[in-house]
């Protein structure tokens, strides 16, 4: 009796990390949203200043005002680029540098490109999946991400 107690607290636990996991992803993809709505506004803005100035004859009047709203839209592009790079924190993925596939955050190869990552260690350690479904290195014998292309531990392409 008291294994399947643990088995139902281990599996109530993970259910509600998966639950504060889709919570915090929801989080940020609505501050993305708002920061998109920003730039947005932004681009608009531009047009209208562009063509104000074109209308008055004299462009070079709207330089200043162009000219700080490209900046405001670069801060919120690296405002989006960071929320992102938090979700995929939440997630435990990274993205590639090479190709930007996005990868598990402990893989040490690109599953599509082969690129070789920096030894990192691992926060959370993703749930694996059934033994059955898991194809293996022909090289390592580790275990290879769906669709995988080359090994994320020893760089060996993947024949299927």
């Amino acid at each position: 009796m008291s294994n399947f107690l643990d088995k139902f607290k281990n599996g109530a636990a993970k259910v509600a990390d998966k639950a504060q996991q889709a919570l915090e992803i929801n989080r940020l993809n609505a501050q993305i949203s708002n920061v998109r709505k920003d730039i947005e506004k932004n681009h608009s803005l531009m047009g209208q200043l562009a063509y104000e100035a074109y209308r008055n004859g004299d462009v070079a009047q709207a330089t200043d005002k162009l000219v700080e709203l490209s900046q405001q839209i670069d801060h919120h592009l690296a405002t989006v680029a960071g929320l992102e790079l938090k979700i995929r924190e939440v997630k435990n993925e990274k993205a590639c540098p090479g190709c930007n596939a996005v990868v598990a955050w402990d893989a040490k190869f690109c599953v599509s490109c082969g690129h070789k990552f920096e030894v990192v260690a691992a926060t959370n350690v993703p749930v694996p999946a059934p033994a059955a479904l898991i194809q293996h290195c022909s090289s390592c014998n580790e275990p290879l991400q769906p669709d995988s292309r080359f090994c994320e531990n020893c760089g060996t392409p993947v024949s299927n």
